[in-house]
């Protein structure tokens, strides 16, 4: 077979710089005194994969007629659960399993290995194939054993149907002569009639009642609260005796979060390992459990040997592990472009060997089949994400399909945030532009003031000028206060302000003996006026720059607007509380393209 990027999930049997722990593990298997031995340690951690090497080796070290006197010696009982994908709440709960269910289990593991007729007398029988074959010799040995019984006593009935059989040939002429064949012929369209239906009603037909005198009685023990093991012990302890079981492998026990089992087991082993019908002892029991499956106290207390497992697979080194892949594939020759930043970037996310290896499978099946057959321009970098995503967060990932789920509400989130912002900004351009306005007009509302005091200012506060006479002609008070009129004027050219004065008088100024005060009061209003243009011009760029903003806003991507603002404020509590796909959005691994990468698109 040529080289292939997909790789089963199921544990090794040649583990590398494991022999500490397979000279361990035989060191204890050797010792007659230890009984319960543990590989303790995390999930992924490598504990199956050791089982399978020891066994794979011990193989190798025997030959075939010791391999298969071996097969005979040891179990390997597995009672995995799972995880639910999401309760009312929202949150992950495990499968719950009682002991009993659990037990039972374990019954069926053991009664169910091995075949009925080396434990004829279990209870737990099996459905077993019906052969025409065995059938047939069984009538046919029934069939001999009632002719001679018939011969011996009753041989005038069994006289009598023969001289019926030459009767019948007698009548025919190319019979006469041929009892013995007619008799023969009957006898195997008998033989095989019966087989036929014997088969059938060997097929179809079940005790299910039974019917007892009146005056039989059951008694049922009062104690219902045994457990499964209990119950069944006389089963157990048959099995152990009629079988060569010596070593029982059990993984996964627990992760079903019930410590009772394991009490039951160590009672079991300790009977198994006392019962003088036994006759191959020790019978050790191995268990693949964690670390906390018990406490310091217990743990000491109920394994006669522990084997810590030091994890193959954590999430500082899964991203080494990944990248190992990735050149070996580049090595046969094929290229993803998935760079080192990238691995290392999401690698502690992950901190499980069969996960690492699934995202990879899945990986692989995923860009052949949208990138290379459908012929897709997609980032390598961003499809390994999404399945990394689908591996962490399987039921979230399966929302997708419907438009829903937790990443289908980031992106509502992020529309929800830009059409918030866009209309702040508009609220924002809407301001500045009446202020604009009334800027502009409390510009000449400020120097119409001004203008009355220089009215003032020129009588020298005695009155209000009311007019001006010079060339070209007279220009009157309400002109000098109107918006348009330049003080300047009044330098240009010799005028005459006629004023009224506050006691009623009139009188009139020489405007050329007033320079000093036209020239003050012209450089108060063009300050003012400065002042105002230029915070006006300011408001104007403001408005601008947020016209700019708006339009661009609308085009933003998700991460853009996470590292310019902040996740706090784009995405709700639901999507943050999602460590893991805030990652993704802010790096950009994900954005909204991303049903490129899970939809198959079939072409026009």
């Amino acid at each position: 077979m040529g080289y292939s990027e997909y790789k089963d999930l199921t544990p090794i049997d040649n583990i590398n710089n494991g022999d500490e722990y397979l000279n361990a593990l035989e060191w204890a298997l050797n010792n007659p005194k230890v009984k319960n031995i543990a590989l303790a340690g995390p999930y992924g951690a490598g504990k199956s994969s050791i089982i399978e090497t020891y066994l794979s080796r011990e193989k190798d070290k025997k030959n075939i007629y010791e391999q298969h006197k071996f097969a005979k010696k040891y179990l390997k009982i597995s009672m995995a659960t799972f995880i639910e994908a999401h309760n009312n709440e929202g949150n992950e709960t495990k499968i719950e399993i009682d002991a009993d269910e659990v037990e039972k289990g374990i019954l069926k593991q053991l009664f169910y290995k091995v075949e009925h007729k080396k434990i004829p007398q279990s209870r737990y029988r099996k459905l077993q194939p019906i052969h025409s074959m065995n059938v047939l010799v069984k009538v046919i040995m029934t069939s001999i054993i009632l002719i001679l019984f018939g011969e011996i006593f009753f041989p005038d009935i069994c006289k009598n149907i023969w001289n019926k059989i030459d009767a019948f040939a007698m009548r025919y002429s190319w019979l006469v002569g041929k009892t013995a064949g007619v008799a023969i012929v009957l006898a195997i369209v008998g033989i095989g009639i019966t087989s036929y239906l014997a088969k059938i009603i060997m097929s179809r037909f079940r005790v299910k009642e039974l019917k007892l005198p009146a005056d039989t009685t059951l008694q049922v023990s009062e104690d219902t609260e045994e457990s499964v093991f209990n119950k069944n012990l006389d089963e157990i302890m048959y099995f152990f005796e009629e079988t060569q079981y010596q070593l029982i492998f059990f993984e996964d026990l627990d992760r079903l979060e019930n410590r009772k089992i394991f009490v039951h087991l160590r009672e079991l082993n300790n009977l198994l390992n006392n019962d003088e019908a036994i006759n191959h002892k020790p019978i050790v029991f191995v268990y693949a459990v964690r670390d906390d499956i018990f406490s310091k106290e217990d743990r000491t207390k109920f394994f006669d040997f522990i084997i810590p497992v030091i994890p193959i697979v954590n999430a500082t080194n899964s991203g080494e592990i990944l990248l190992e892949k990735l050149d070996n594939a580049k090595e046969h020759g094929i290229c993803h472009k998935i760079s080192q930043g990238f691995v290392l970037d999401i690698a502690p996310f992950i901190s499980d060997m069969r996960i690492i290896q699934n995202i990879y499978n899945e990986f692989v099946v995923y860009k052949k089949t949208l990138q290379t057959e459908q012929h897709l321009n997609l980032s390598d970098e961003q499809m390994m994400a999404i399945i990394i995503f689908k591996n962490l967060y399987p039921s979230d990932f399966a929302d997708i399909q419907g438009e829903k789920g937790i990443i289908k509400k980031a992106f509502q989130d992020r529309n929800v945030y830009v059409f918030t912002k866009i209309k702040e900004l508009q609220q924002k351009i809407d301001s500045n532009t009446e202020l604009v306005e009334k800027t502009t007009q409390n510009i000449f509302k400020s120097v119409r003031e001004l203008k009355y005091a220089f009215l003032v200012e020129i009588t020298e506060g005695e009155g209000v000028a009311r007019g001006f006479n010079g060339y070209p002609g007279r220009i009157s008070s309400a002109n000098v206060l109107s918006d348009n009129f330049d003080l300047h004027q009044f330098q240009e050219k010799d005028y005459r302000a006629e004023y009224v004065s506050f006691s009623g008088h009139t009188g009139v100024v020489d405007m050329s003996e007033k320079v000093d005060v036209v020239d003050e009061y012209i450089k108060r209003c063009e300050a003012i006026k400065k002042y105002t243009d230029k915070n006006i011009e300011k408001i104007k760029e403001e408005i601008i720059e947020l016209k700019n903003k708006k339009q661009k806003l609308s085009s933003r991507s998700i991460q853009w607007l996470i590292e310019n603002d902040s996740s706090e404020n784009v995405l709700s509590k639901e999507v943050k509380d999602n460590k893991f796909l805030v990652f993704l959005l802010r790096r950009g691994y994900l954005d909204e393209k991303y049903a490129n990468y899970i939809n198959y698109f079939k072409g026009n």
